[in-house]
């Protein structure tokens, strides 16, 4: 576990290279960044055990490389009813909410 505390910065861009975004284990709290889905090769999201406190994030479907999504010991109001895309998480392997 780290120590970090705040909020997650929420303007990612379009231009990241990011594949890997680990936070597990922290003391972040507001929302999950609308703007995680700009970055396309996303391919690992674990922001498990902090204070997130947010809806199911459905927008994060059109990441069409996201293999690992964990979001356990959050406080998420999960509602997956919303999956608007024909395959929605295509690439998925490892989901835990």
């Amino acid at each position: 576990m780290n120590t970090c505390h705040g909020t997650l910065p929420s303007n990612f861009s379009k231009e990241s290279a990011l594949e890997t975004l680990n936070l597990y284990g922290n003391q972040l709290e507001g929302h999950i960044p609308r703007s995680l889905p700009l970055c396309k090769g996303l391919k690992f999201l674990n922001l498990g055990s902090n204070k997130i406190e947010d809806e199911f994030p459905d927008w994060l479907q059109t990441l069409q490389d996201l293999k690992v999504l964990l979001l356990r010991d959050n406080k998420l109001h999960v509602l997956i009813v919303n999956l608007n895309t024909k395959h929605p998480f295509p690439s998925l392997t490892i989901f835990d909410i």
